[in-house]
């Protein structure tokens, strides 16, 4: 029912009567007293869940008390809406970290190694390598590599292929010639090799009868001296340096003869000393090989010193002999009986070099410190924070919750992040309370900055029963009722208070000087349930009547009266 004050309708009076109130001896106002009054419009509904349900929908706005830009000293009330103009990055997904200077790399290789006792394992190198600000890492492994922009999967994918090509690149027995098979050895005598001579001396054993000979070998060890030659009893120096051993033999009956004696001798090469055959390398033991005259097949000293190559390794073997180098792979060595034997000779020098097959090493981040988010914070509950992102990303709740930000229901913060540029503006209300799930990840740069606001204070008018008009605070998180103002005030206390004329007057949205009066009869206890369910909103104006009232146009000459002056004073209180 729509009412302009002063002005009775029928209608009014069919509202009344269904409310069980029948106003008596009403007076129309007179034309003047209708134009002195300020003119508002009311559209009266009697309280029901219906009307309760849609009053309740109106939209509760609070405000935040921002200073004013040309002076510090003046602040005006701002709708939230517009104080926080919230403004959400597009990018709010995780992203794979990406390395950049001072990030902190660690990188194991691991390899085979070959105990003292033969047995094959795996030993694990570790580097710790650092992130140069010209974005690079250098490992001895696989040399300088360009890591600016790359996640770490990307790393290691390019350290994976570097290794594949050195290990090709160290397989260099391919462009070696093979050694030559089937050679057997003639070993020669050097200085300070150590031989058994064996002398004859002969005499004559007379009976009276026959004459015997009878021959006596003597054996005797000798070294070769540093000269290269030997000493004889009977003889003086002998040398034999170089000569193989038929050779030195001769030479040694050669002297014999000289000297009178008898020239029958026997050479046997005890110790070769003075060029033996060198095993290094990858084996358990570096060592040296005697080669006497007895041939020693290459393939049986690999064997024996552990040398066996598997599915995920290899060994490179290089000889050097007489100045050149020659190579072969272990498995073509011992990879079958019918292989042609390759004989050691004097002065030889196997190197052995295992190489795995397949690469094995591992690469992850130890320390990110090339990302960071910084939070600064203009608030007491809040800290300044530089937090690192790792590959795990860091979201924006993350960080408002390292800063130790903590947001109740009535407390508010705008969150500024900016980004390249860019300024984002979010609720710290929606951020951690309503949508905390709603994961928004930050970038290595983002600026975040927190932002106190100051809520603006809402009140509710109690008028009417000869009472002054009284402002009660509101919260719009205890969403208080018609109820809780009502019996809060000193109206309903007044003995002139009607009960059965109570108003609650709501400004429309968008209409001037029109308003809804939800109108409760509070004498029927009944009614109390519907006015605890009835929620305020600011600004709103609670009319509590006299009684007895005798004209219906006195009630709505008083809600008028009530209007205008709680009006005048809403606007004193910072209400529009």
């Amino acid at each position: 029912m729509r009412i302009r004050p002063l002005l009775l309708s029928t209608a009014a009076l069919t509202f009344l009567t269904a409310c069980a109130y029948l106003p008596q001896n009403i007076v129309a106002p007179t034309t003047e007293a209708a134009a002195a009054q300020t003119s508002f419009d009311l559209d009266v509904q009697a309280v029901t869940a219906s009307v309760i349900s849609q009053a309740n929908s109106r939209k509760w706005e609070r405000g935040f008390v921002v200073a004013d830009s040309g002076s510090a000293a003046l602040a005006s009330v701002v709708p939230a809406s517009v104080a926080l103009s919230e403004r959400y990055p597009v990018a709010t997904g995780k992203v794979a970290y990406t390395l950049g200077a001072g990030d902190v790399l660690i990188f194991t290789e691991t390899r085979n190694s070959i105990a003292s006792d033969g047995v094959s394992g795996l030993i694990a190198n570790t580097e710790r390598l650092v992130v140069s600000n010209g974005n690079t890492i250098v490992s001895p492994v696989f040399g300088v590599l360009d890591v600016s922009g790359k996640t770490v999967e990307q790393v290691r994918s390019e350290i994976s292929e570097r290794l594949r090509q050195r290990a090709g690149k160290s397989n260099a027995v391919s462009i070696l010639p093979k050694p030559p098979v089937g050679i057997r050895p003639i070993y020669r005598i050097g200085a300070g090799d150590e031989i058994a001579i064996t002398t004859v001396s002969s005499e004559v054993s007379t009976n009276g009868v026959s004459q015997t000979l009878i021959e006596t070998p003597t054996t005797r060890e000798i070294r070769v001296s540093s000269q290269g030659s030997i000493s004889l009893l009977g003889v003086g120096e002998v040398f034999i340096e170089g000569m193989t051993r038929s050779e030195a033999s001769r030479a040694i009956a050669d002297a014999l003869t000289g000297a009178g004696l008898d020239p029958k001798n026997e050479i046997v090469i005890k110790r070769n000393v003075a060029n033996p055959a060198r095993l290094i390398g990858d084996v358990p033991v570096q060592r040296t090989i005697e080669i006497l005259e007895a041939p020693i097949d290459l393939a049986n000293v690999l064997s024996e010193y552990g040398v066996r190559p598997t599915d995920e390794r290899e060994f490179q073997v290089k000889l050097l002999r007489n100045g050149i180098e020659y190579g072969i792979l272990a498995s073509e060595i011992l990879g079958s009986a019918d292989t042609a034997r390759i004989y050691i000779q004097s002065g030889d020098t196997i190197s052995v070099e295992a190489i795995s097959k397949n690469t094995s090493f591992d690469l992850y981040v130890e320390g990110y410190n090339s990302q960071k988010v910084s939070v600064i914070s203009s608030s007491a509950s809040a800290r300044n924070a530089v937090l690192p992102i790792t590959e795990q990303g860091i979201t924006l709740v993350d960080a408002l919750l390292n800063a130790g930000l903590i947001v109740t229901p009535d407390s508010e913060y705008l969150i500024r992040l900016t980004r390249r540029g860019t300024e984002y503006r979010m609720s710290a209300q929606k951020v951690l309370v309503e949508h905390p799930g709603a994961s928004i990840y930050l970038r290595g740069g983002d600026k975040i900055v927190i932002e106190p606001l100051e809520y603006s204070k809402q009140t509710v008018m109690v008028t009417g029963a000869g009472t002054s008009p009284k402002l009660i605070e509101i919260s719009p998180t205890t969403r208080p009722t018609l109820a809780t103002a009502i019996f809060s005030s000193a109206a309903l206390g007044n003995i002139e208070a009607d009960l059965k004329q109570v108003f609650l007057l709501r400004r429309k949205e968008q209409v001037a000087n029109s308003f809804d009066a939800y109108f409760i009869d509070l004498s029927d206890p009944t009614r109390l349930i519907l006015a605890k369910e009835l929620q305020l909103r600011p600004d709103d104006i609670i009319f509590v009547s006299t009684q007895p009232i005798s004209e219906f146009s006195s009630v709505i000459s008083r809600i008028n009266g009530a209007l205008t002056n709680g009006l005048g004073t809403l606007a004193i209180a910072g209400f529009k």
